[in-house]
């Protein structure tokens, strides 16, 4: 399996956008802000008949305007560096909201009052993830007794 993504993902987005611009150019509808355009095309705008089997064959182009078969093309060593990389930006999310949350709160409460909130935020999640961890063992028990 070869996985490819886009080199540059926003040059990927203004293709797209400049096929669905062509798209509607032959369907004659103007936008609201364009200058010098004829009544007829403003009237498209609120025409539905050009939402309805607009495009005759839809299958043929919306395969050519997702072109999903060059989108995933690549090596499997191209994939493992791009999922390592988006952890990586993940990771650094994190650290930029946690950065983000400590700043904050750090101009109304002291080091020790963000630590006990700290505490109390983990063991909320533990008793949260505690409850749906007992649920699934007794769904697992129960299938396997059944089993």
């Amino acid at each position: 399996m070869t996985t490819q993504f886009p080199e540059d993902p926003l040059n990927h987005i203004k293709t797209w956008q400049a096929k669905f611009k062509k798209h509607k150019k032959q369907c004659e509808v103007a936008e609201l802000d364009e200058p010098l355009v004829s009544k007829d095309a403003r009237e498209n705008l609120h025409n539905t008949s050009y939402a309805v089997d607009s495009i005759k064959d839809w299958r043929t182009y919306w395969k050519e305007v997702l072109d999903e078969s060059e989108a995933c093309v690549g090596t499997e060593d191209e994939f493992a560096t791009a999922v390592k990389q988006q952890k990586t930006m993940a990771k650094q999310k994190t650290v930029d909201n946690f950065l983000d949350e400590i700043c904050c709160a750090l101009e109304e409460m002291s080091g020790a009052e963000l630590f006990d909130c700290f505490v109390e935020a983990v063991q909320s999640q533990h008793e949260y993830t505690k409850k749906e961890y007992d649920k699934t063992n007794e769904l697992m028990n129960l299938l396997t007794e059944y089993k």
